[in-house]
């Protein structure tokens, strides 16, 4: 007999098995945009954007499908060599950052929206560039964690770009020995070779080991080429694919870029030698006196006095006093003037009979 709370239970594995198949739907959709997204981005070139999606699509791959998963293999594959190519870029001693174009162009886009906005808008603008920021800054800090281990050491592209090829290598094994599968094999295998090489090379490079640099780009050019002549070969078989032909163009270009990185460490290694023969030369004593010299040079410039120089400087003259203004009126600037000019004895004498005089005629009034 089914109770009602069998049949209860039987409608809650219904509706928990329809939602989680509904989730796995929209899942595996949000796998296969996210892959085509980065598939775009990197036959485009733009590698650092491509490897963004296509580390998503392989981590949520495995989230849907299971680690090695045949579904698993495309997103690692192009997430590790997109990382490669990051890697190379990130090498390179002159490299024009993607970021610093983007701010540019959009500055540029801002100049010419705030020149045709109306000046009410100013403010929303600002608050929208607030949020924008402090999404970004959000999202920045997010990736940084995301890409350090549990010792709080970041990894590396490199490290990061063999991690994924090494999924891919593991998904063809677990896979059979059909012959899609084996190609897809050899083509993990190259780009894992192409990884190491490429690492040794900046290596030994960064040790000044220049020869063994120039070595070991070789060999991985070689072995590029290899696969740059077994995708030739795949292109004609296949009566021009055009996904074989955009392959083609691609290892083209990084044959050509690691050609260039084994010429360079091959200059830098004649300059290395030449700077060695340089200082070959140079006796010793010669070393002694001008490291010696450097040093009295400092010690000259920290100890030296600070020169006197006011007894150059041209001092002030006192202003002259001006000279007095008399007025007639002023009976006693009268008197001291013509004391000093005649001696006195007249002043005094005419003030008093000036005196007199008026004396005589008050009294008379």
């Amino acid at each position: 007999m089914v109770t009602m709370s069998d049949n209860v239970e039987a409608t809650e594995g219904s509706t928990k098995s329809t939602i989680s198949e509904e989730q796995r739907s929209n899942d595996v959709k949000k796998v296969e945009e996210l892959f085509a997204e980065g598939y775009k981005f990197f036959i485009g070139e733009s590698y650092e954007a491509a490897a963004e999606k296509l580390g998503e699509a392989a981590e949520l791959s495995v989230e849907v499908f299971g680690q090695f998963a045949s579904q698993c293999f495309q997103p690692h594959y192009y997430y590790g060599r997109a990382l490669v190519e990051v890697a190379r870029e990130e090498s390179l001693v002159v490299k024009a950052p993607q970021d610093e174009v983007e701010d540019e162009e959009s500055e540029h886009e801002d100049s010419e929206n705030g020149q045709n906005g109306a000046d009410g808008n100013d403010h929303e603008n600002t608050e929208a560039e607030k949020d924008i920021t402090a999404a970004e800054e959000k999202q920045k800090d997010e990736t940084l964690n995301a890409e350090e281990t549990d010792d709080g050491e970041e990894i590396s592209t490199g490290s990061l770009a063999w991690e994924s090829l090494e999924v891919a290598r593991k998904i063809c094994e677990k896979q059979g020995g059909t012959q899609d599968w084996l190609e897809k094999q050899s083509d993990v295998l190259v780009a894992l070779g192409d990884c190491m090489l490429f690492h040794l090379g900046r290596t030994c490079k960064s040790n000044y080991e220049f020869d063994k640099a120039a070595e070991f780009y070789e060999n991985a050019a070689e072995a590029l080429q290899k696969a740059l002549d077994f995708a030739t070969e795949k292109h004609k078989a296949e009566n021009a694919d055009p996904e074989s032909a955009s392959e083609i163009i691609e290892l083209r270009k990084i044959v050509d870029e690691v050609r260039e990185q084994v010429q360079d460490a091959r200059d830098s290694q004649e300059m290395f030698t030449a700077c060695k023969e340089q200082l070959k030369n140079v006796k010793p004593s010669n070393l002694n006196v001008i490291h010696e010299g450097i040093l009295e040079t400092g010690k000259i410039q920290d100890t030296s006095d600070v020169q006197d120089i006011s007894t150059l400087v041209r001092k002030k003259r006192p202003a002259t006093q001006p000279m007095q203004i008399v007025e007639t009126n002023d009976v006693d600037n009268v008197r001291d003037d013509k004391v000093s000019s005649n001696g006195g004895n007249q002043l005094e004498q005419d003030i008093k009979k000036a005196k007199i005089d008026d004396n005589n005629e008050n009294q008379s009034v």
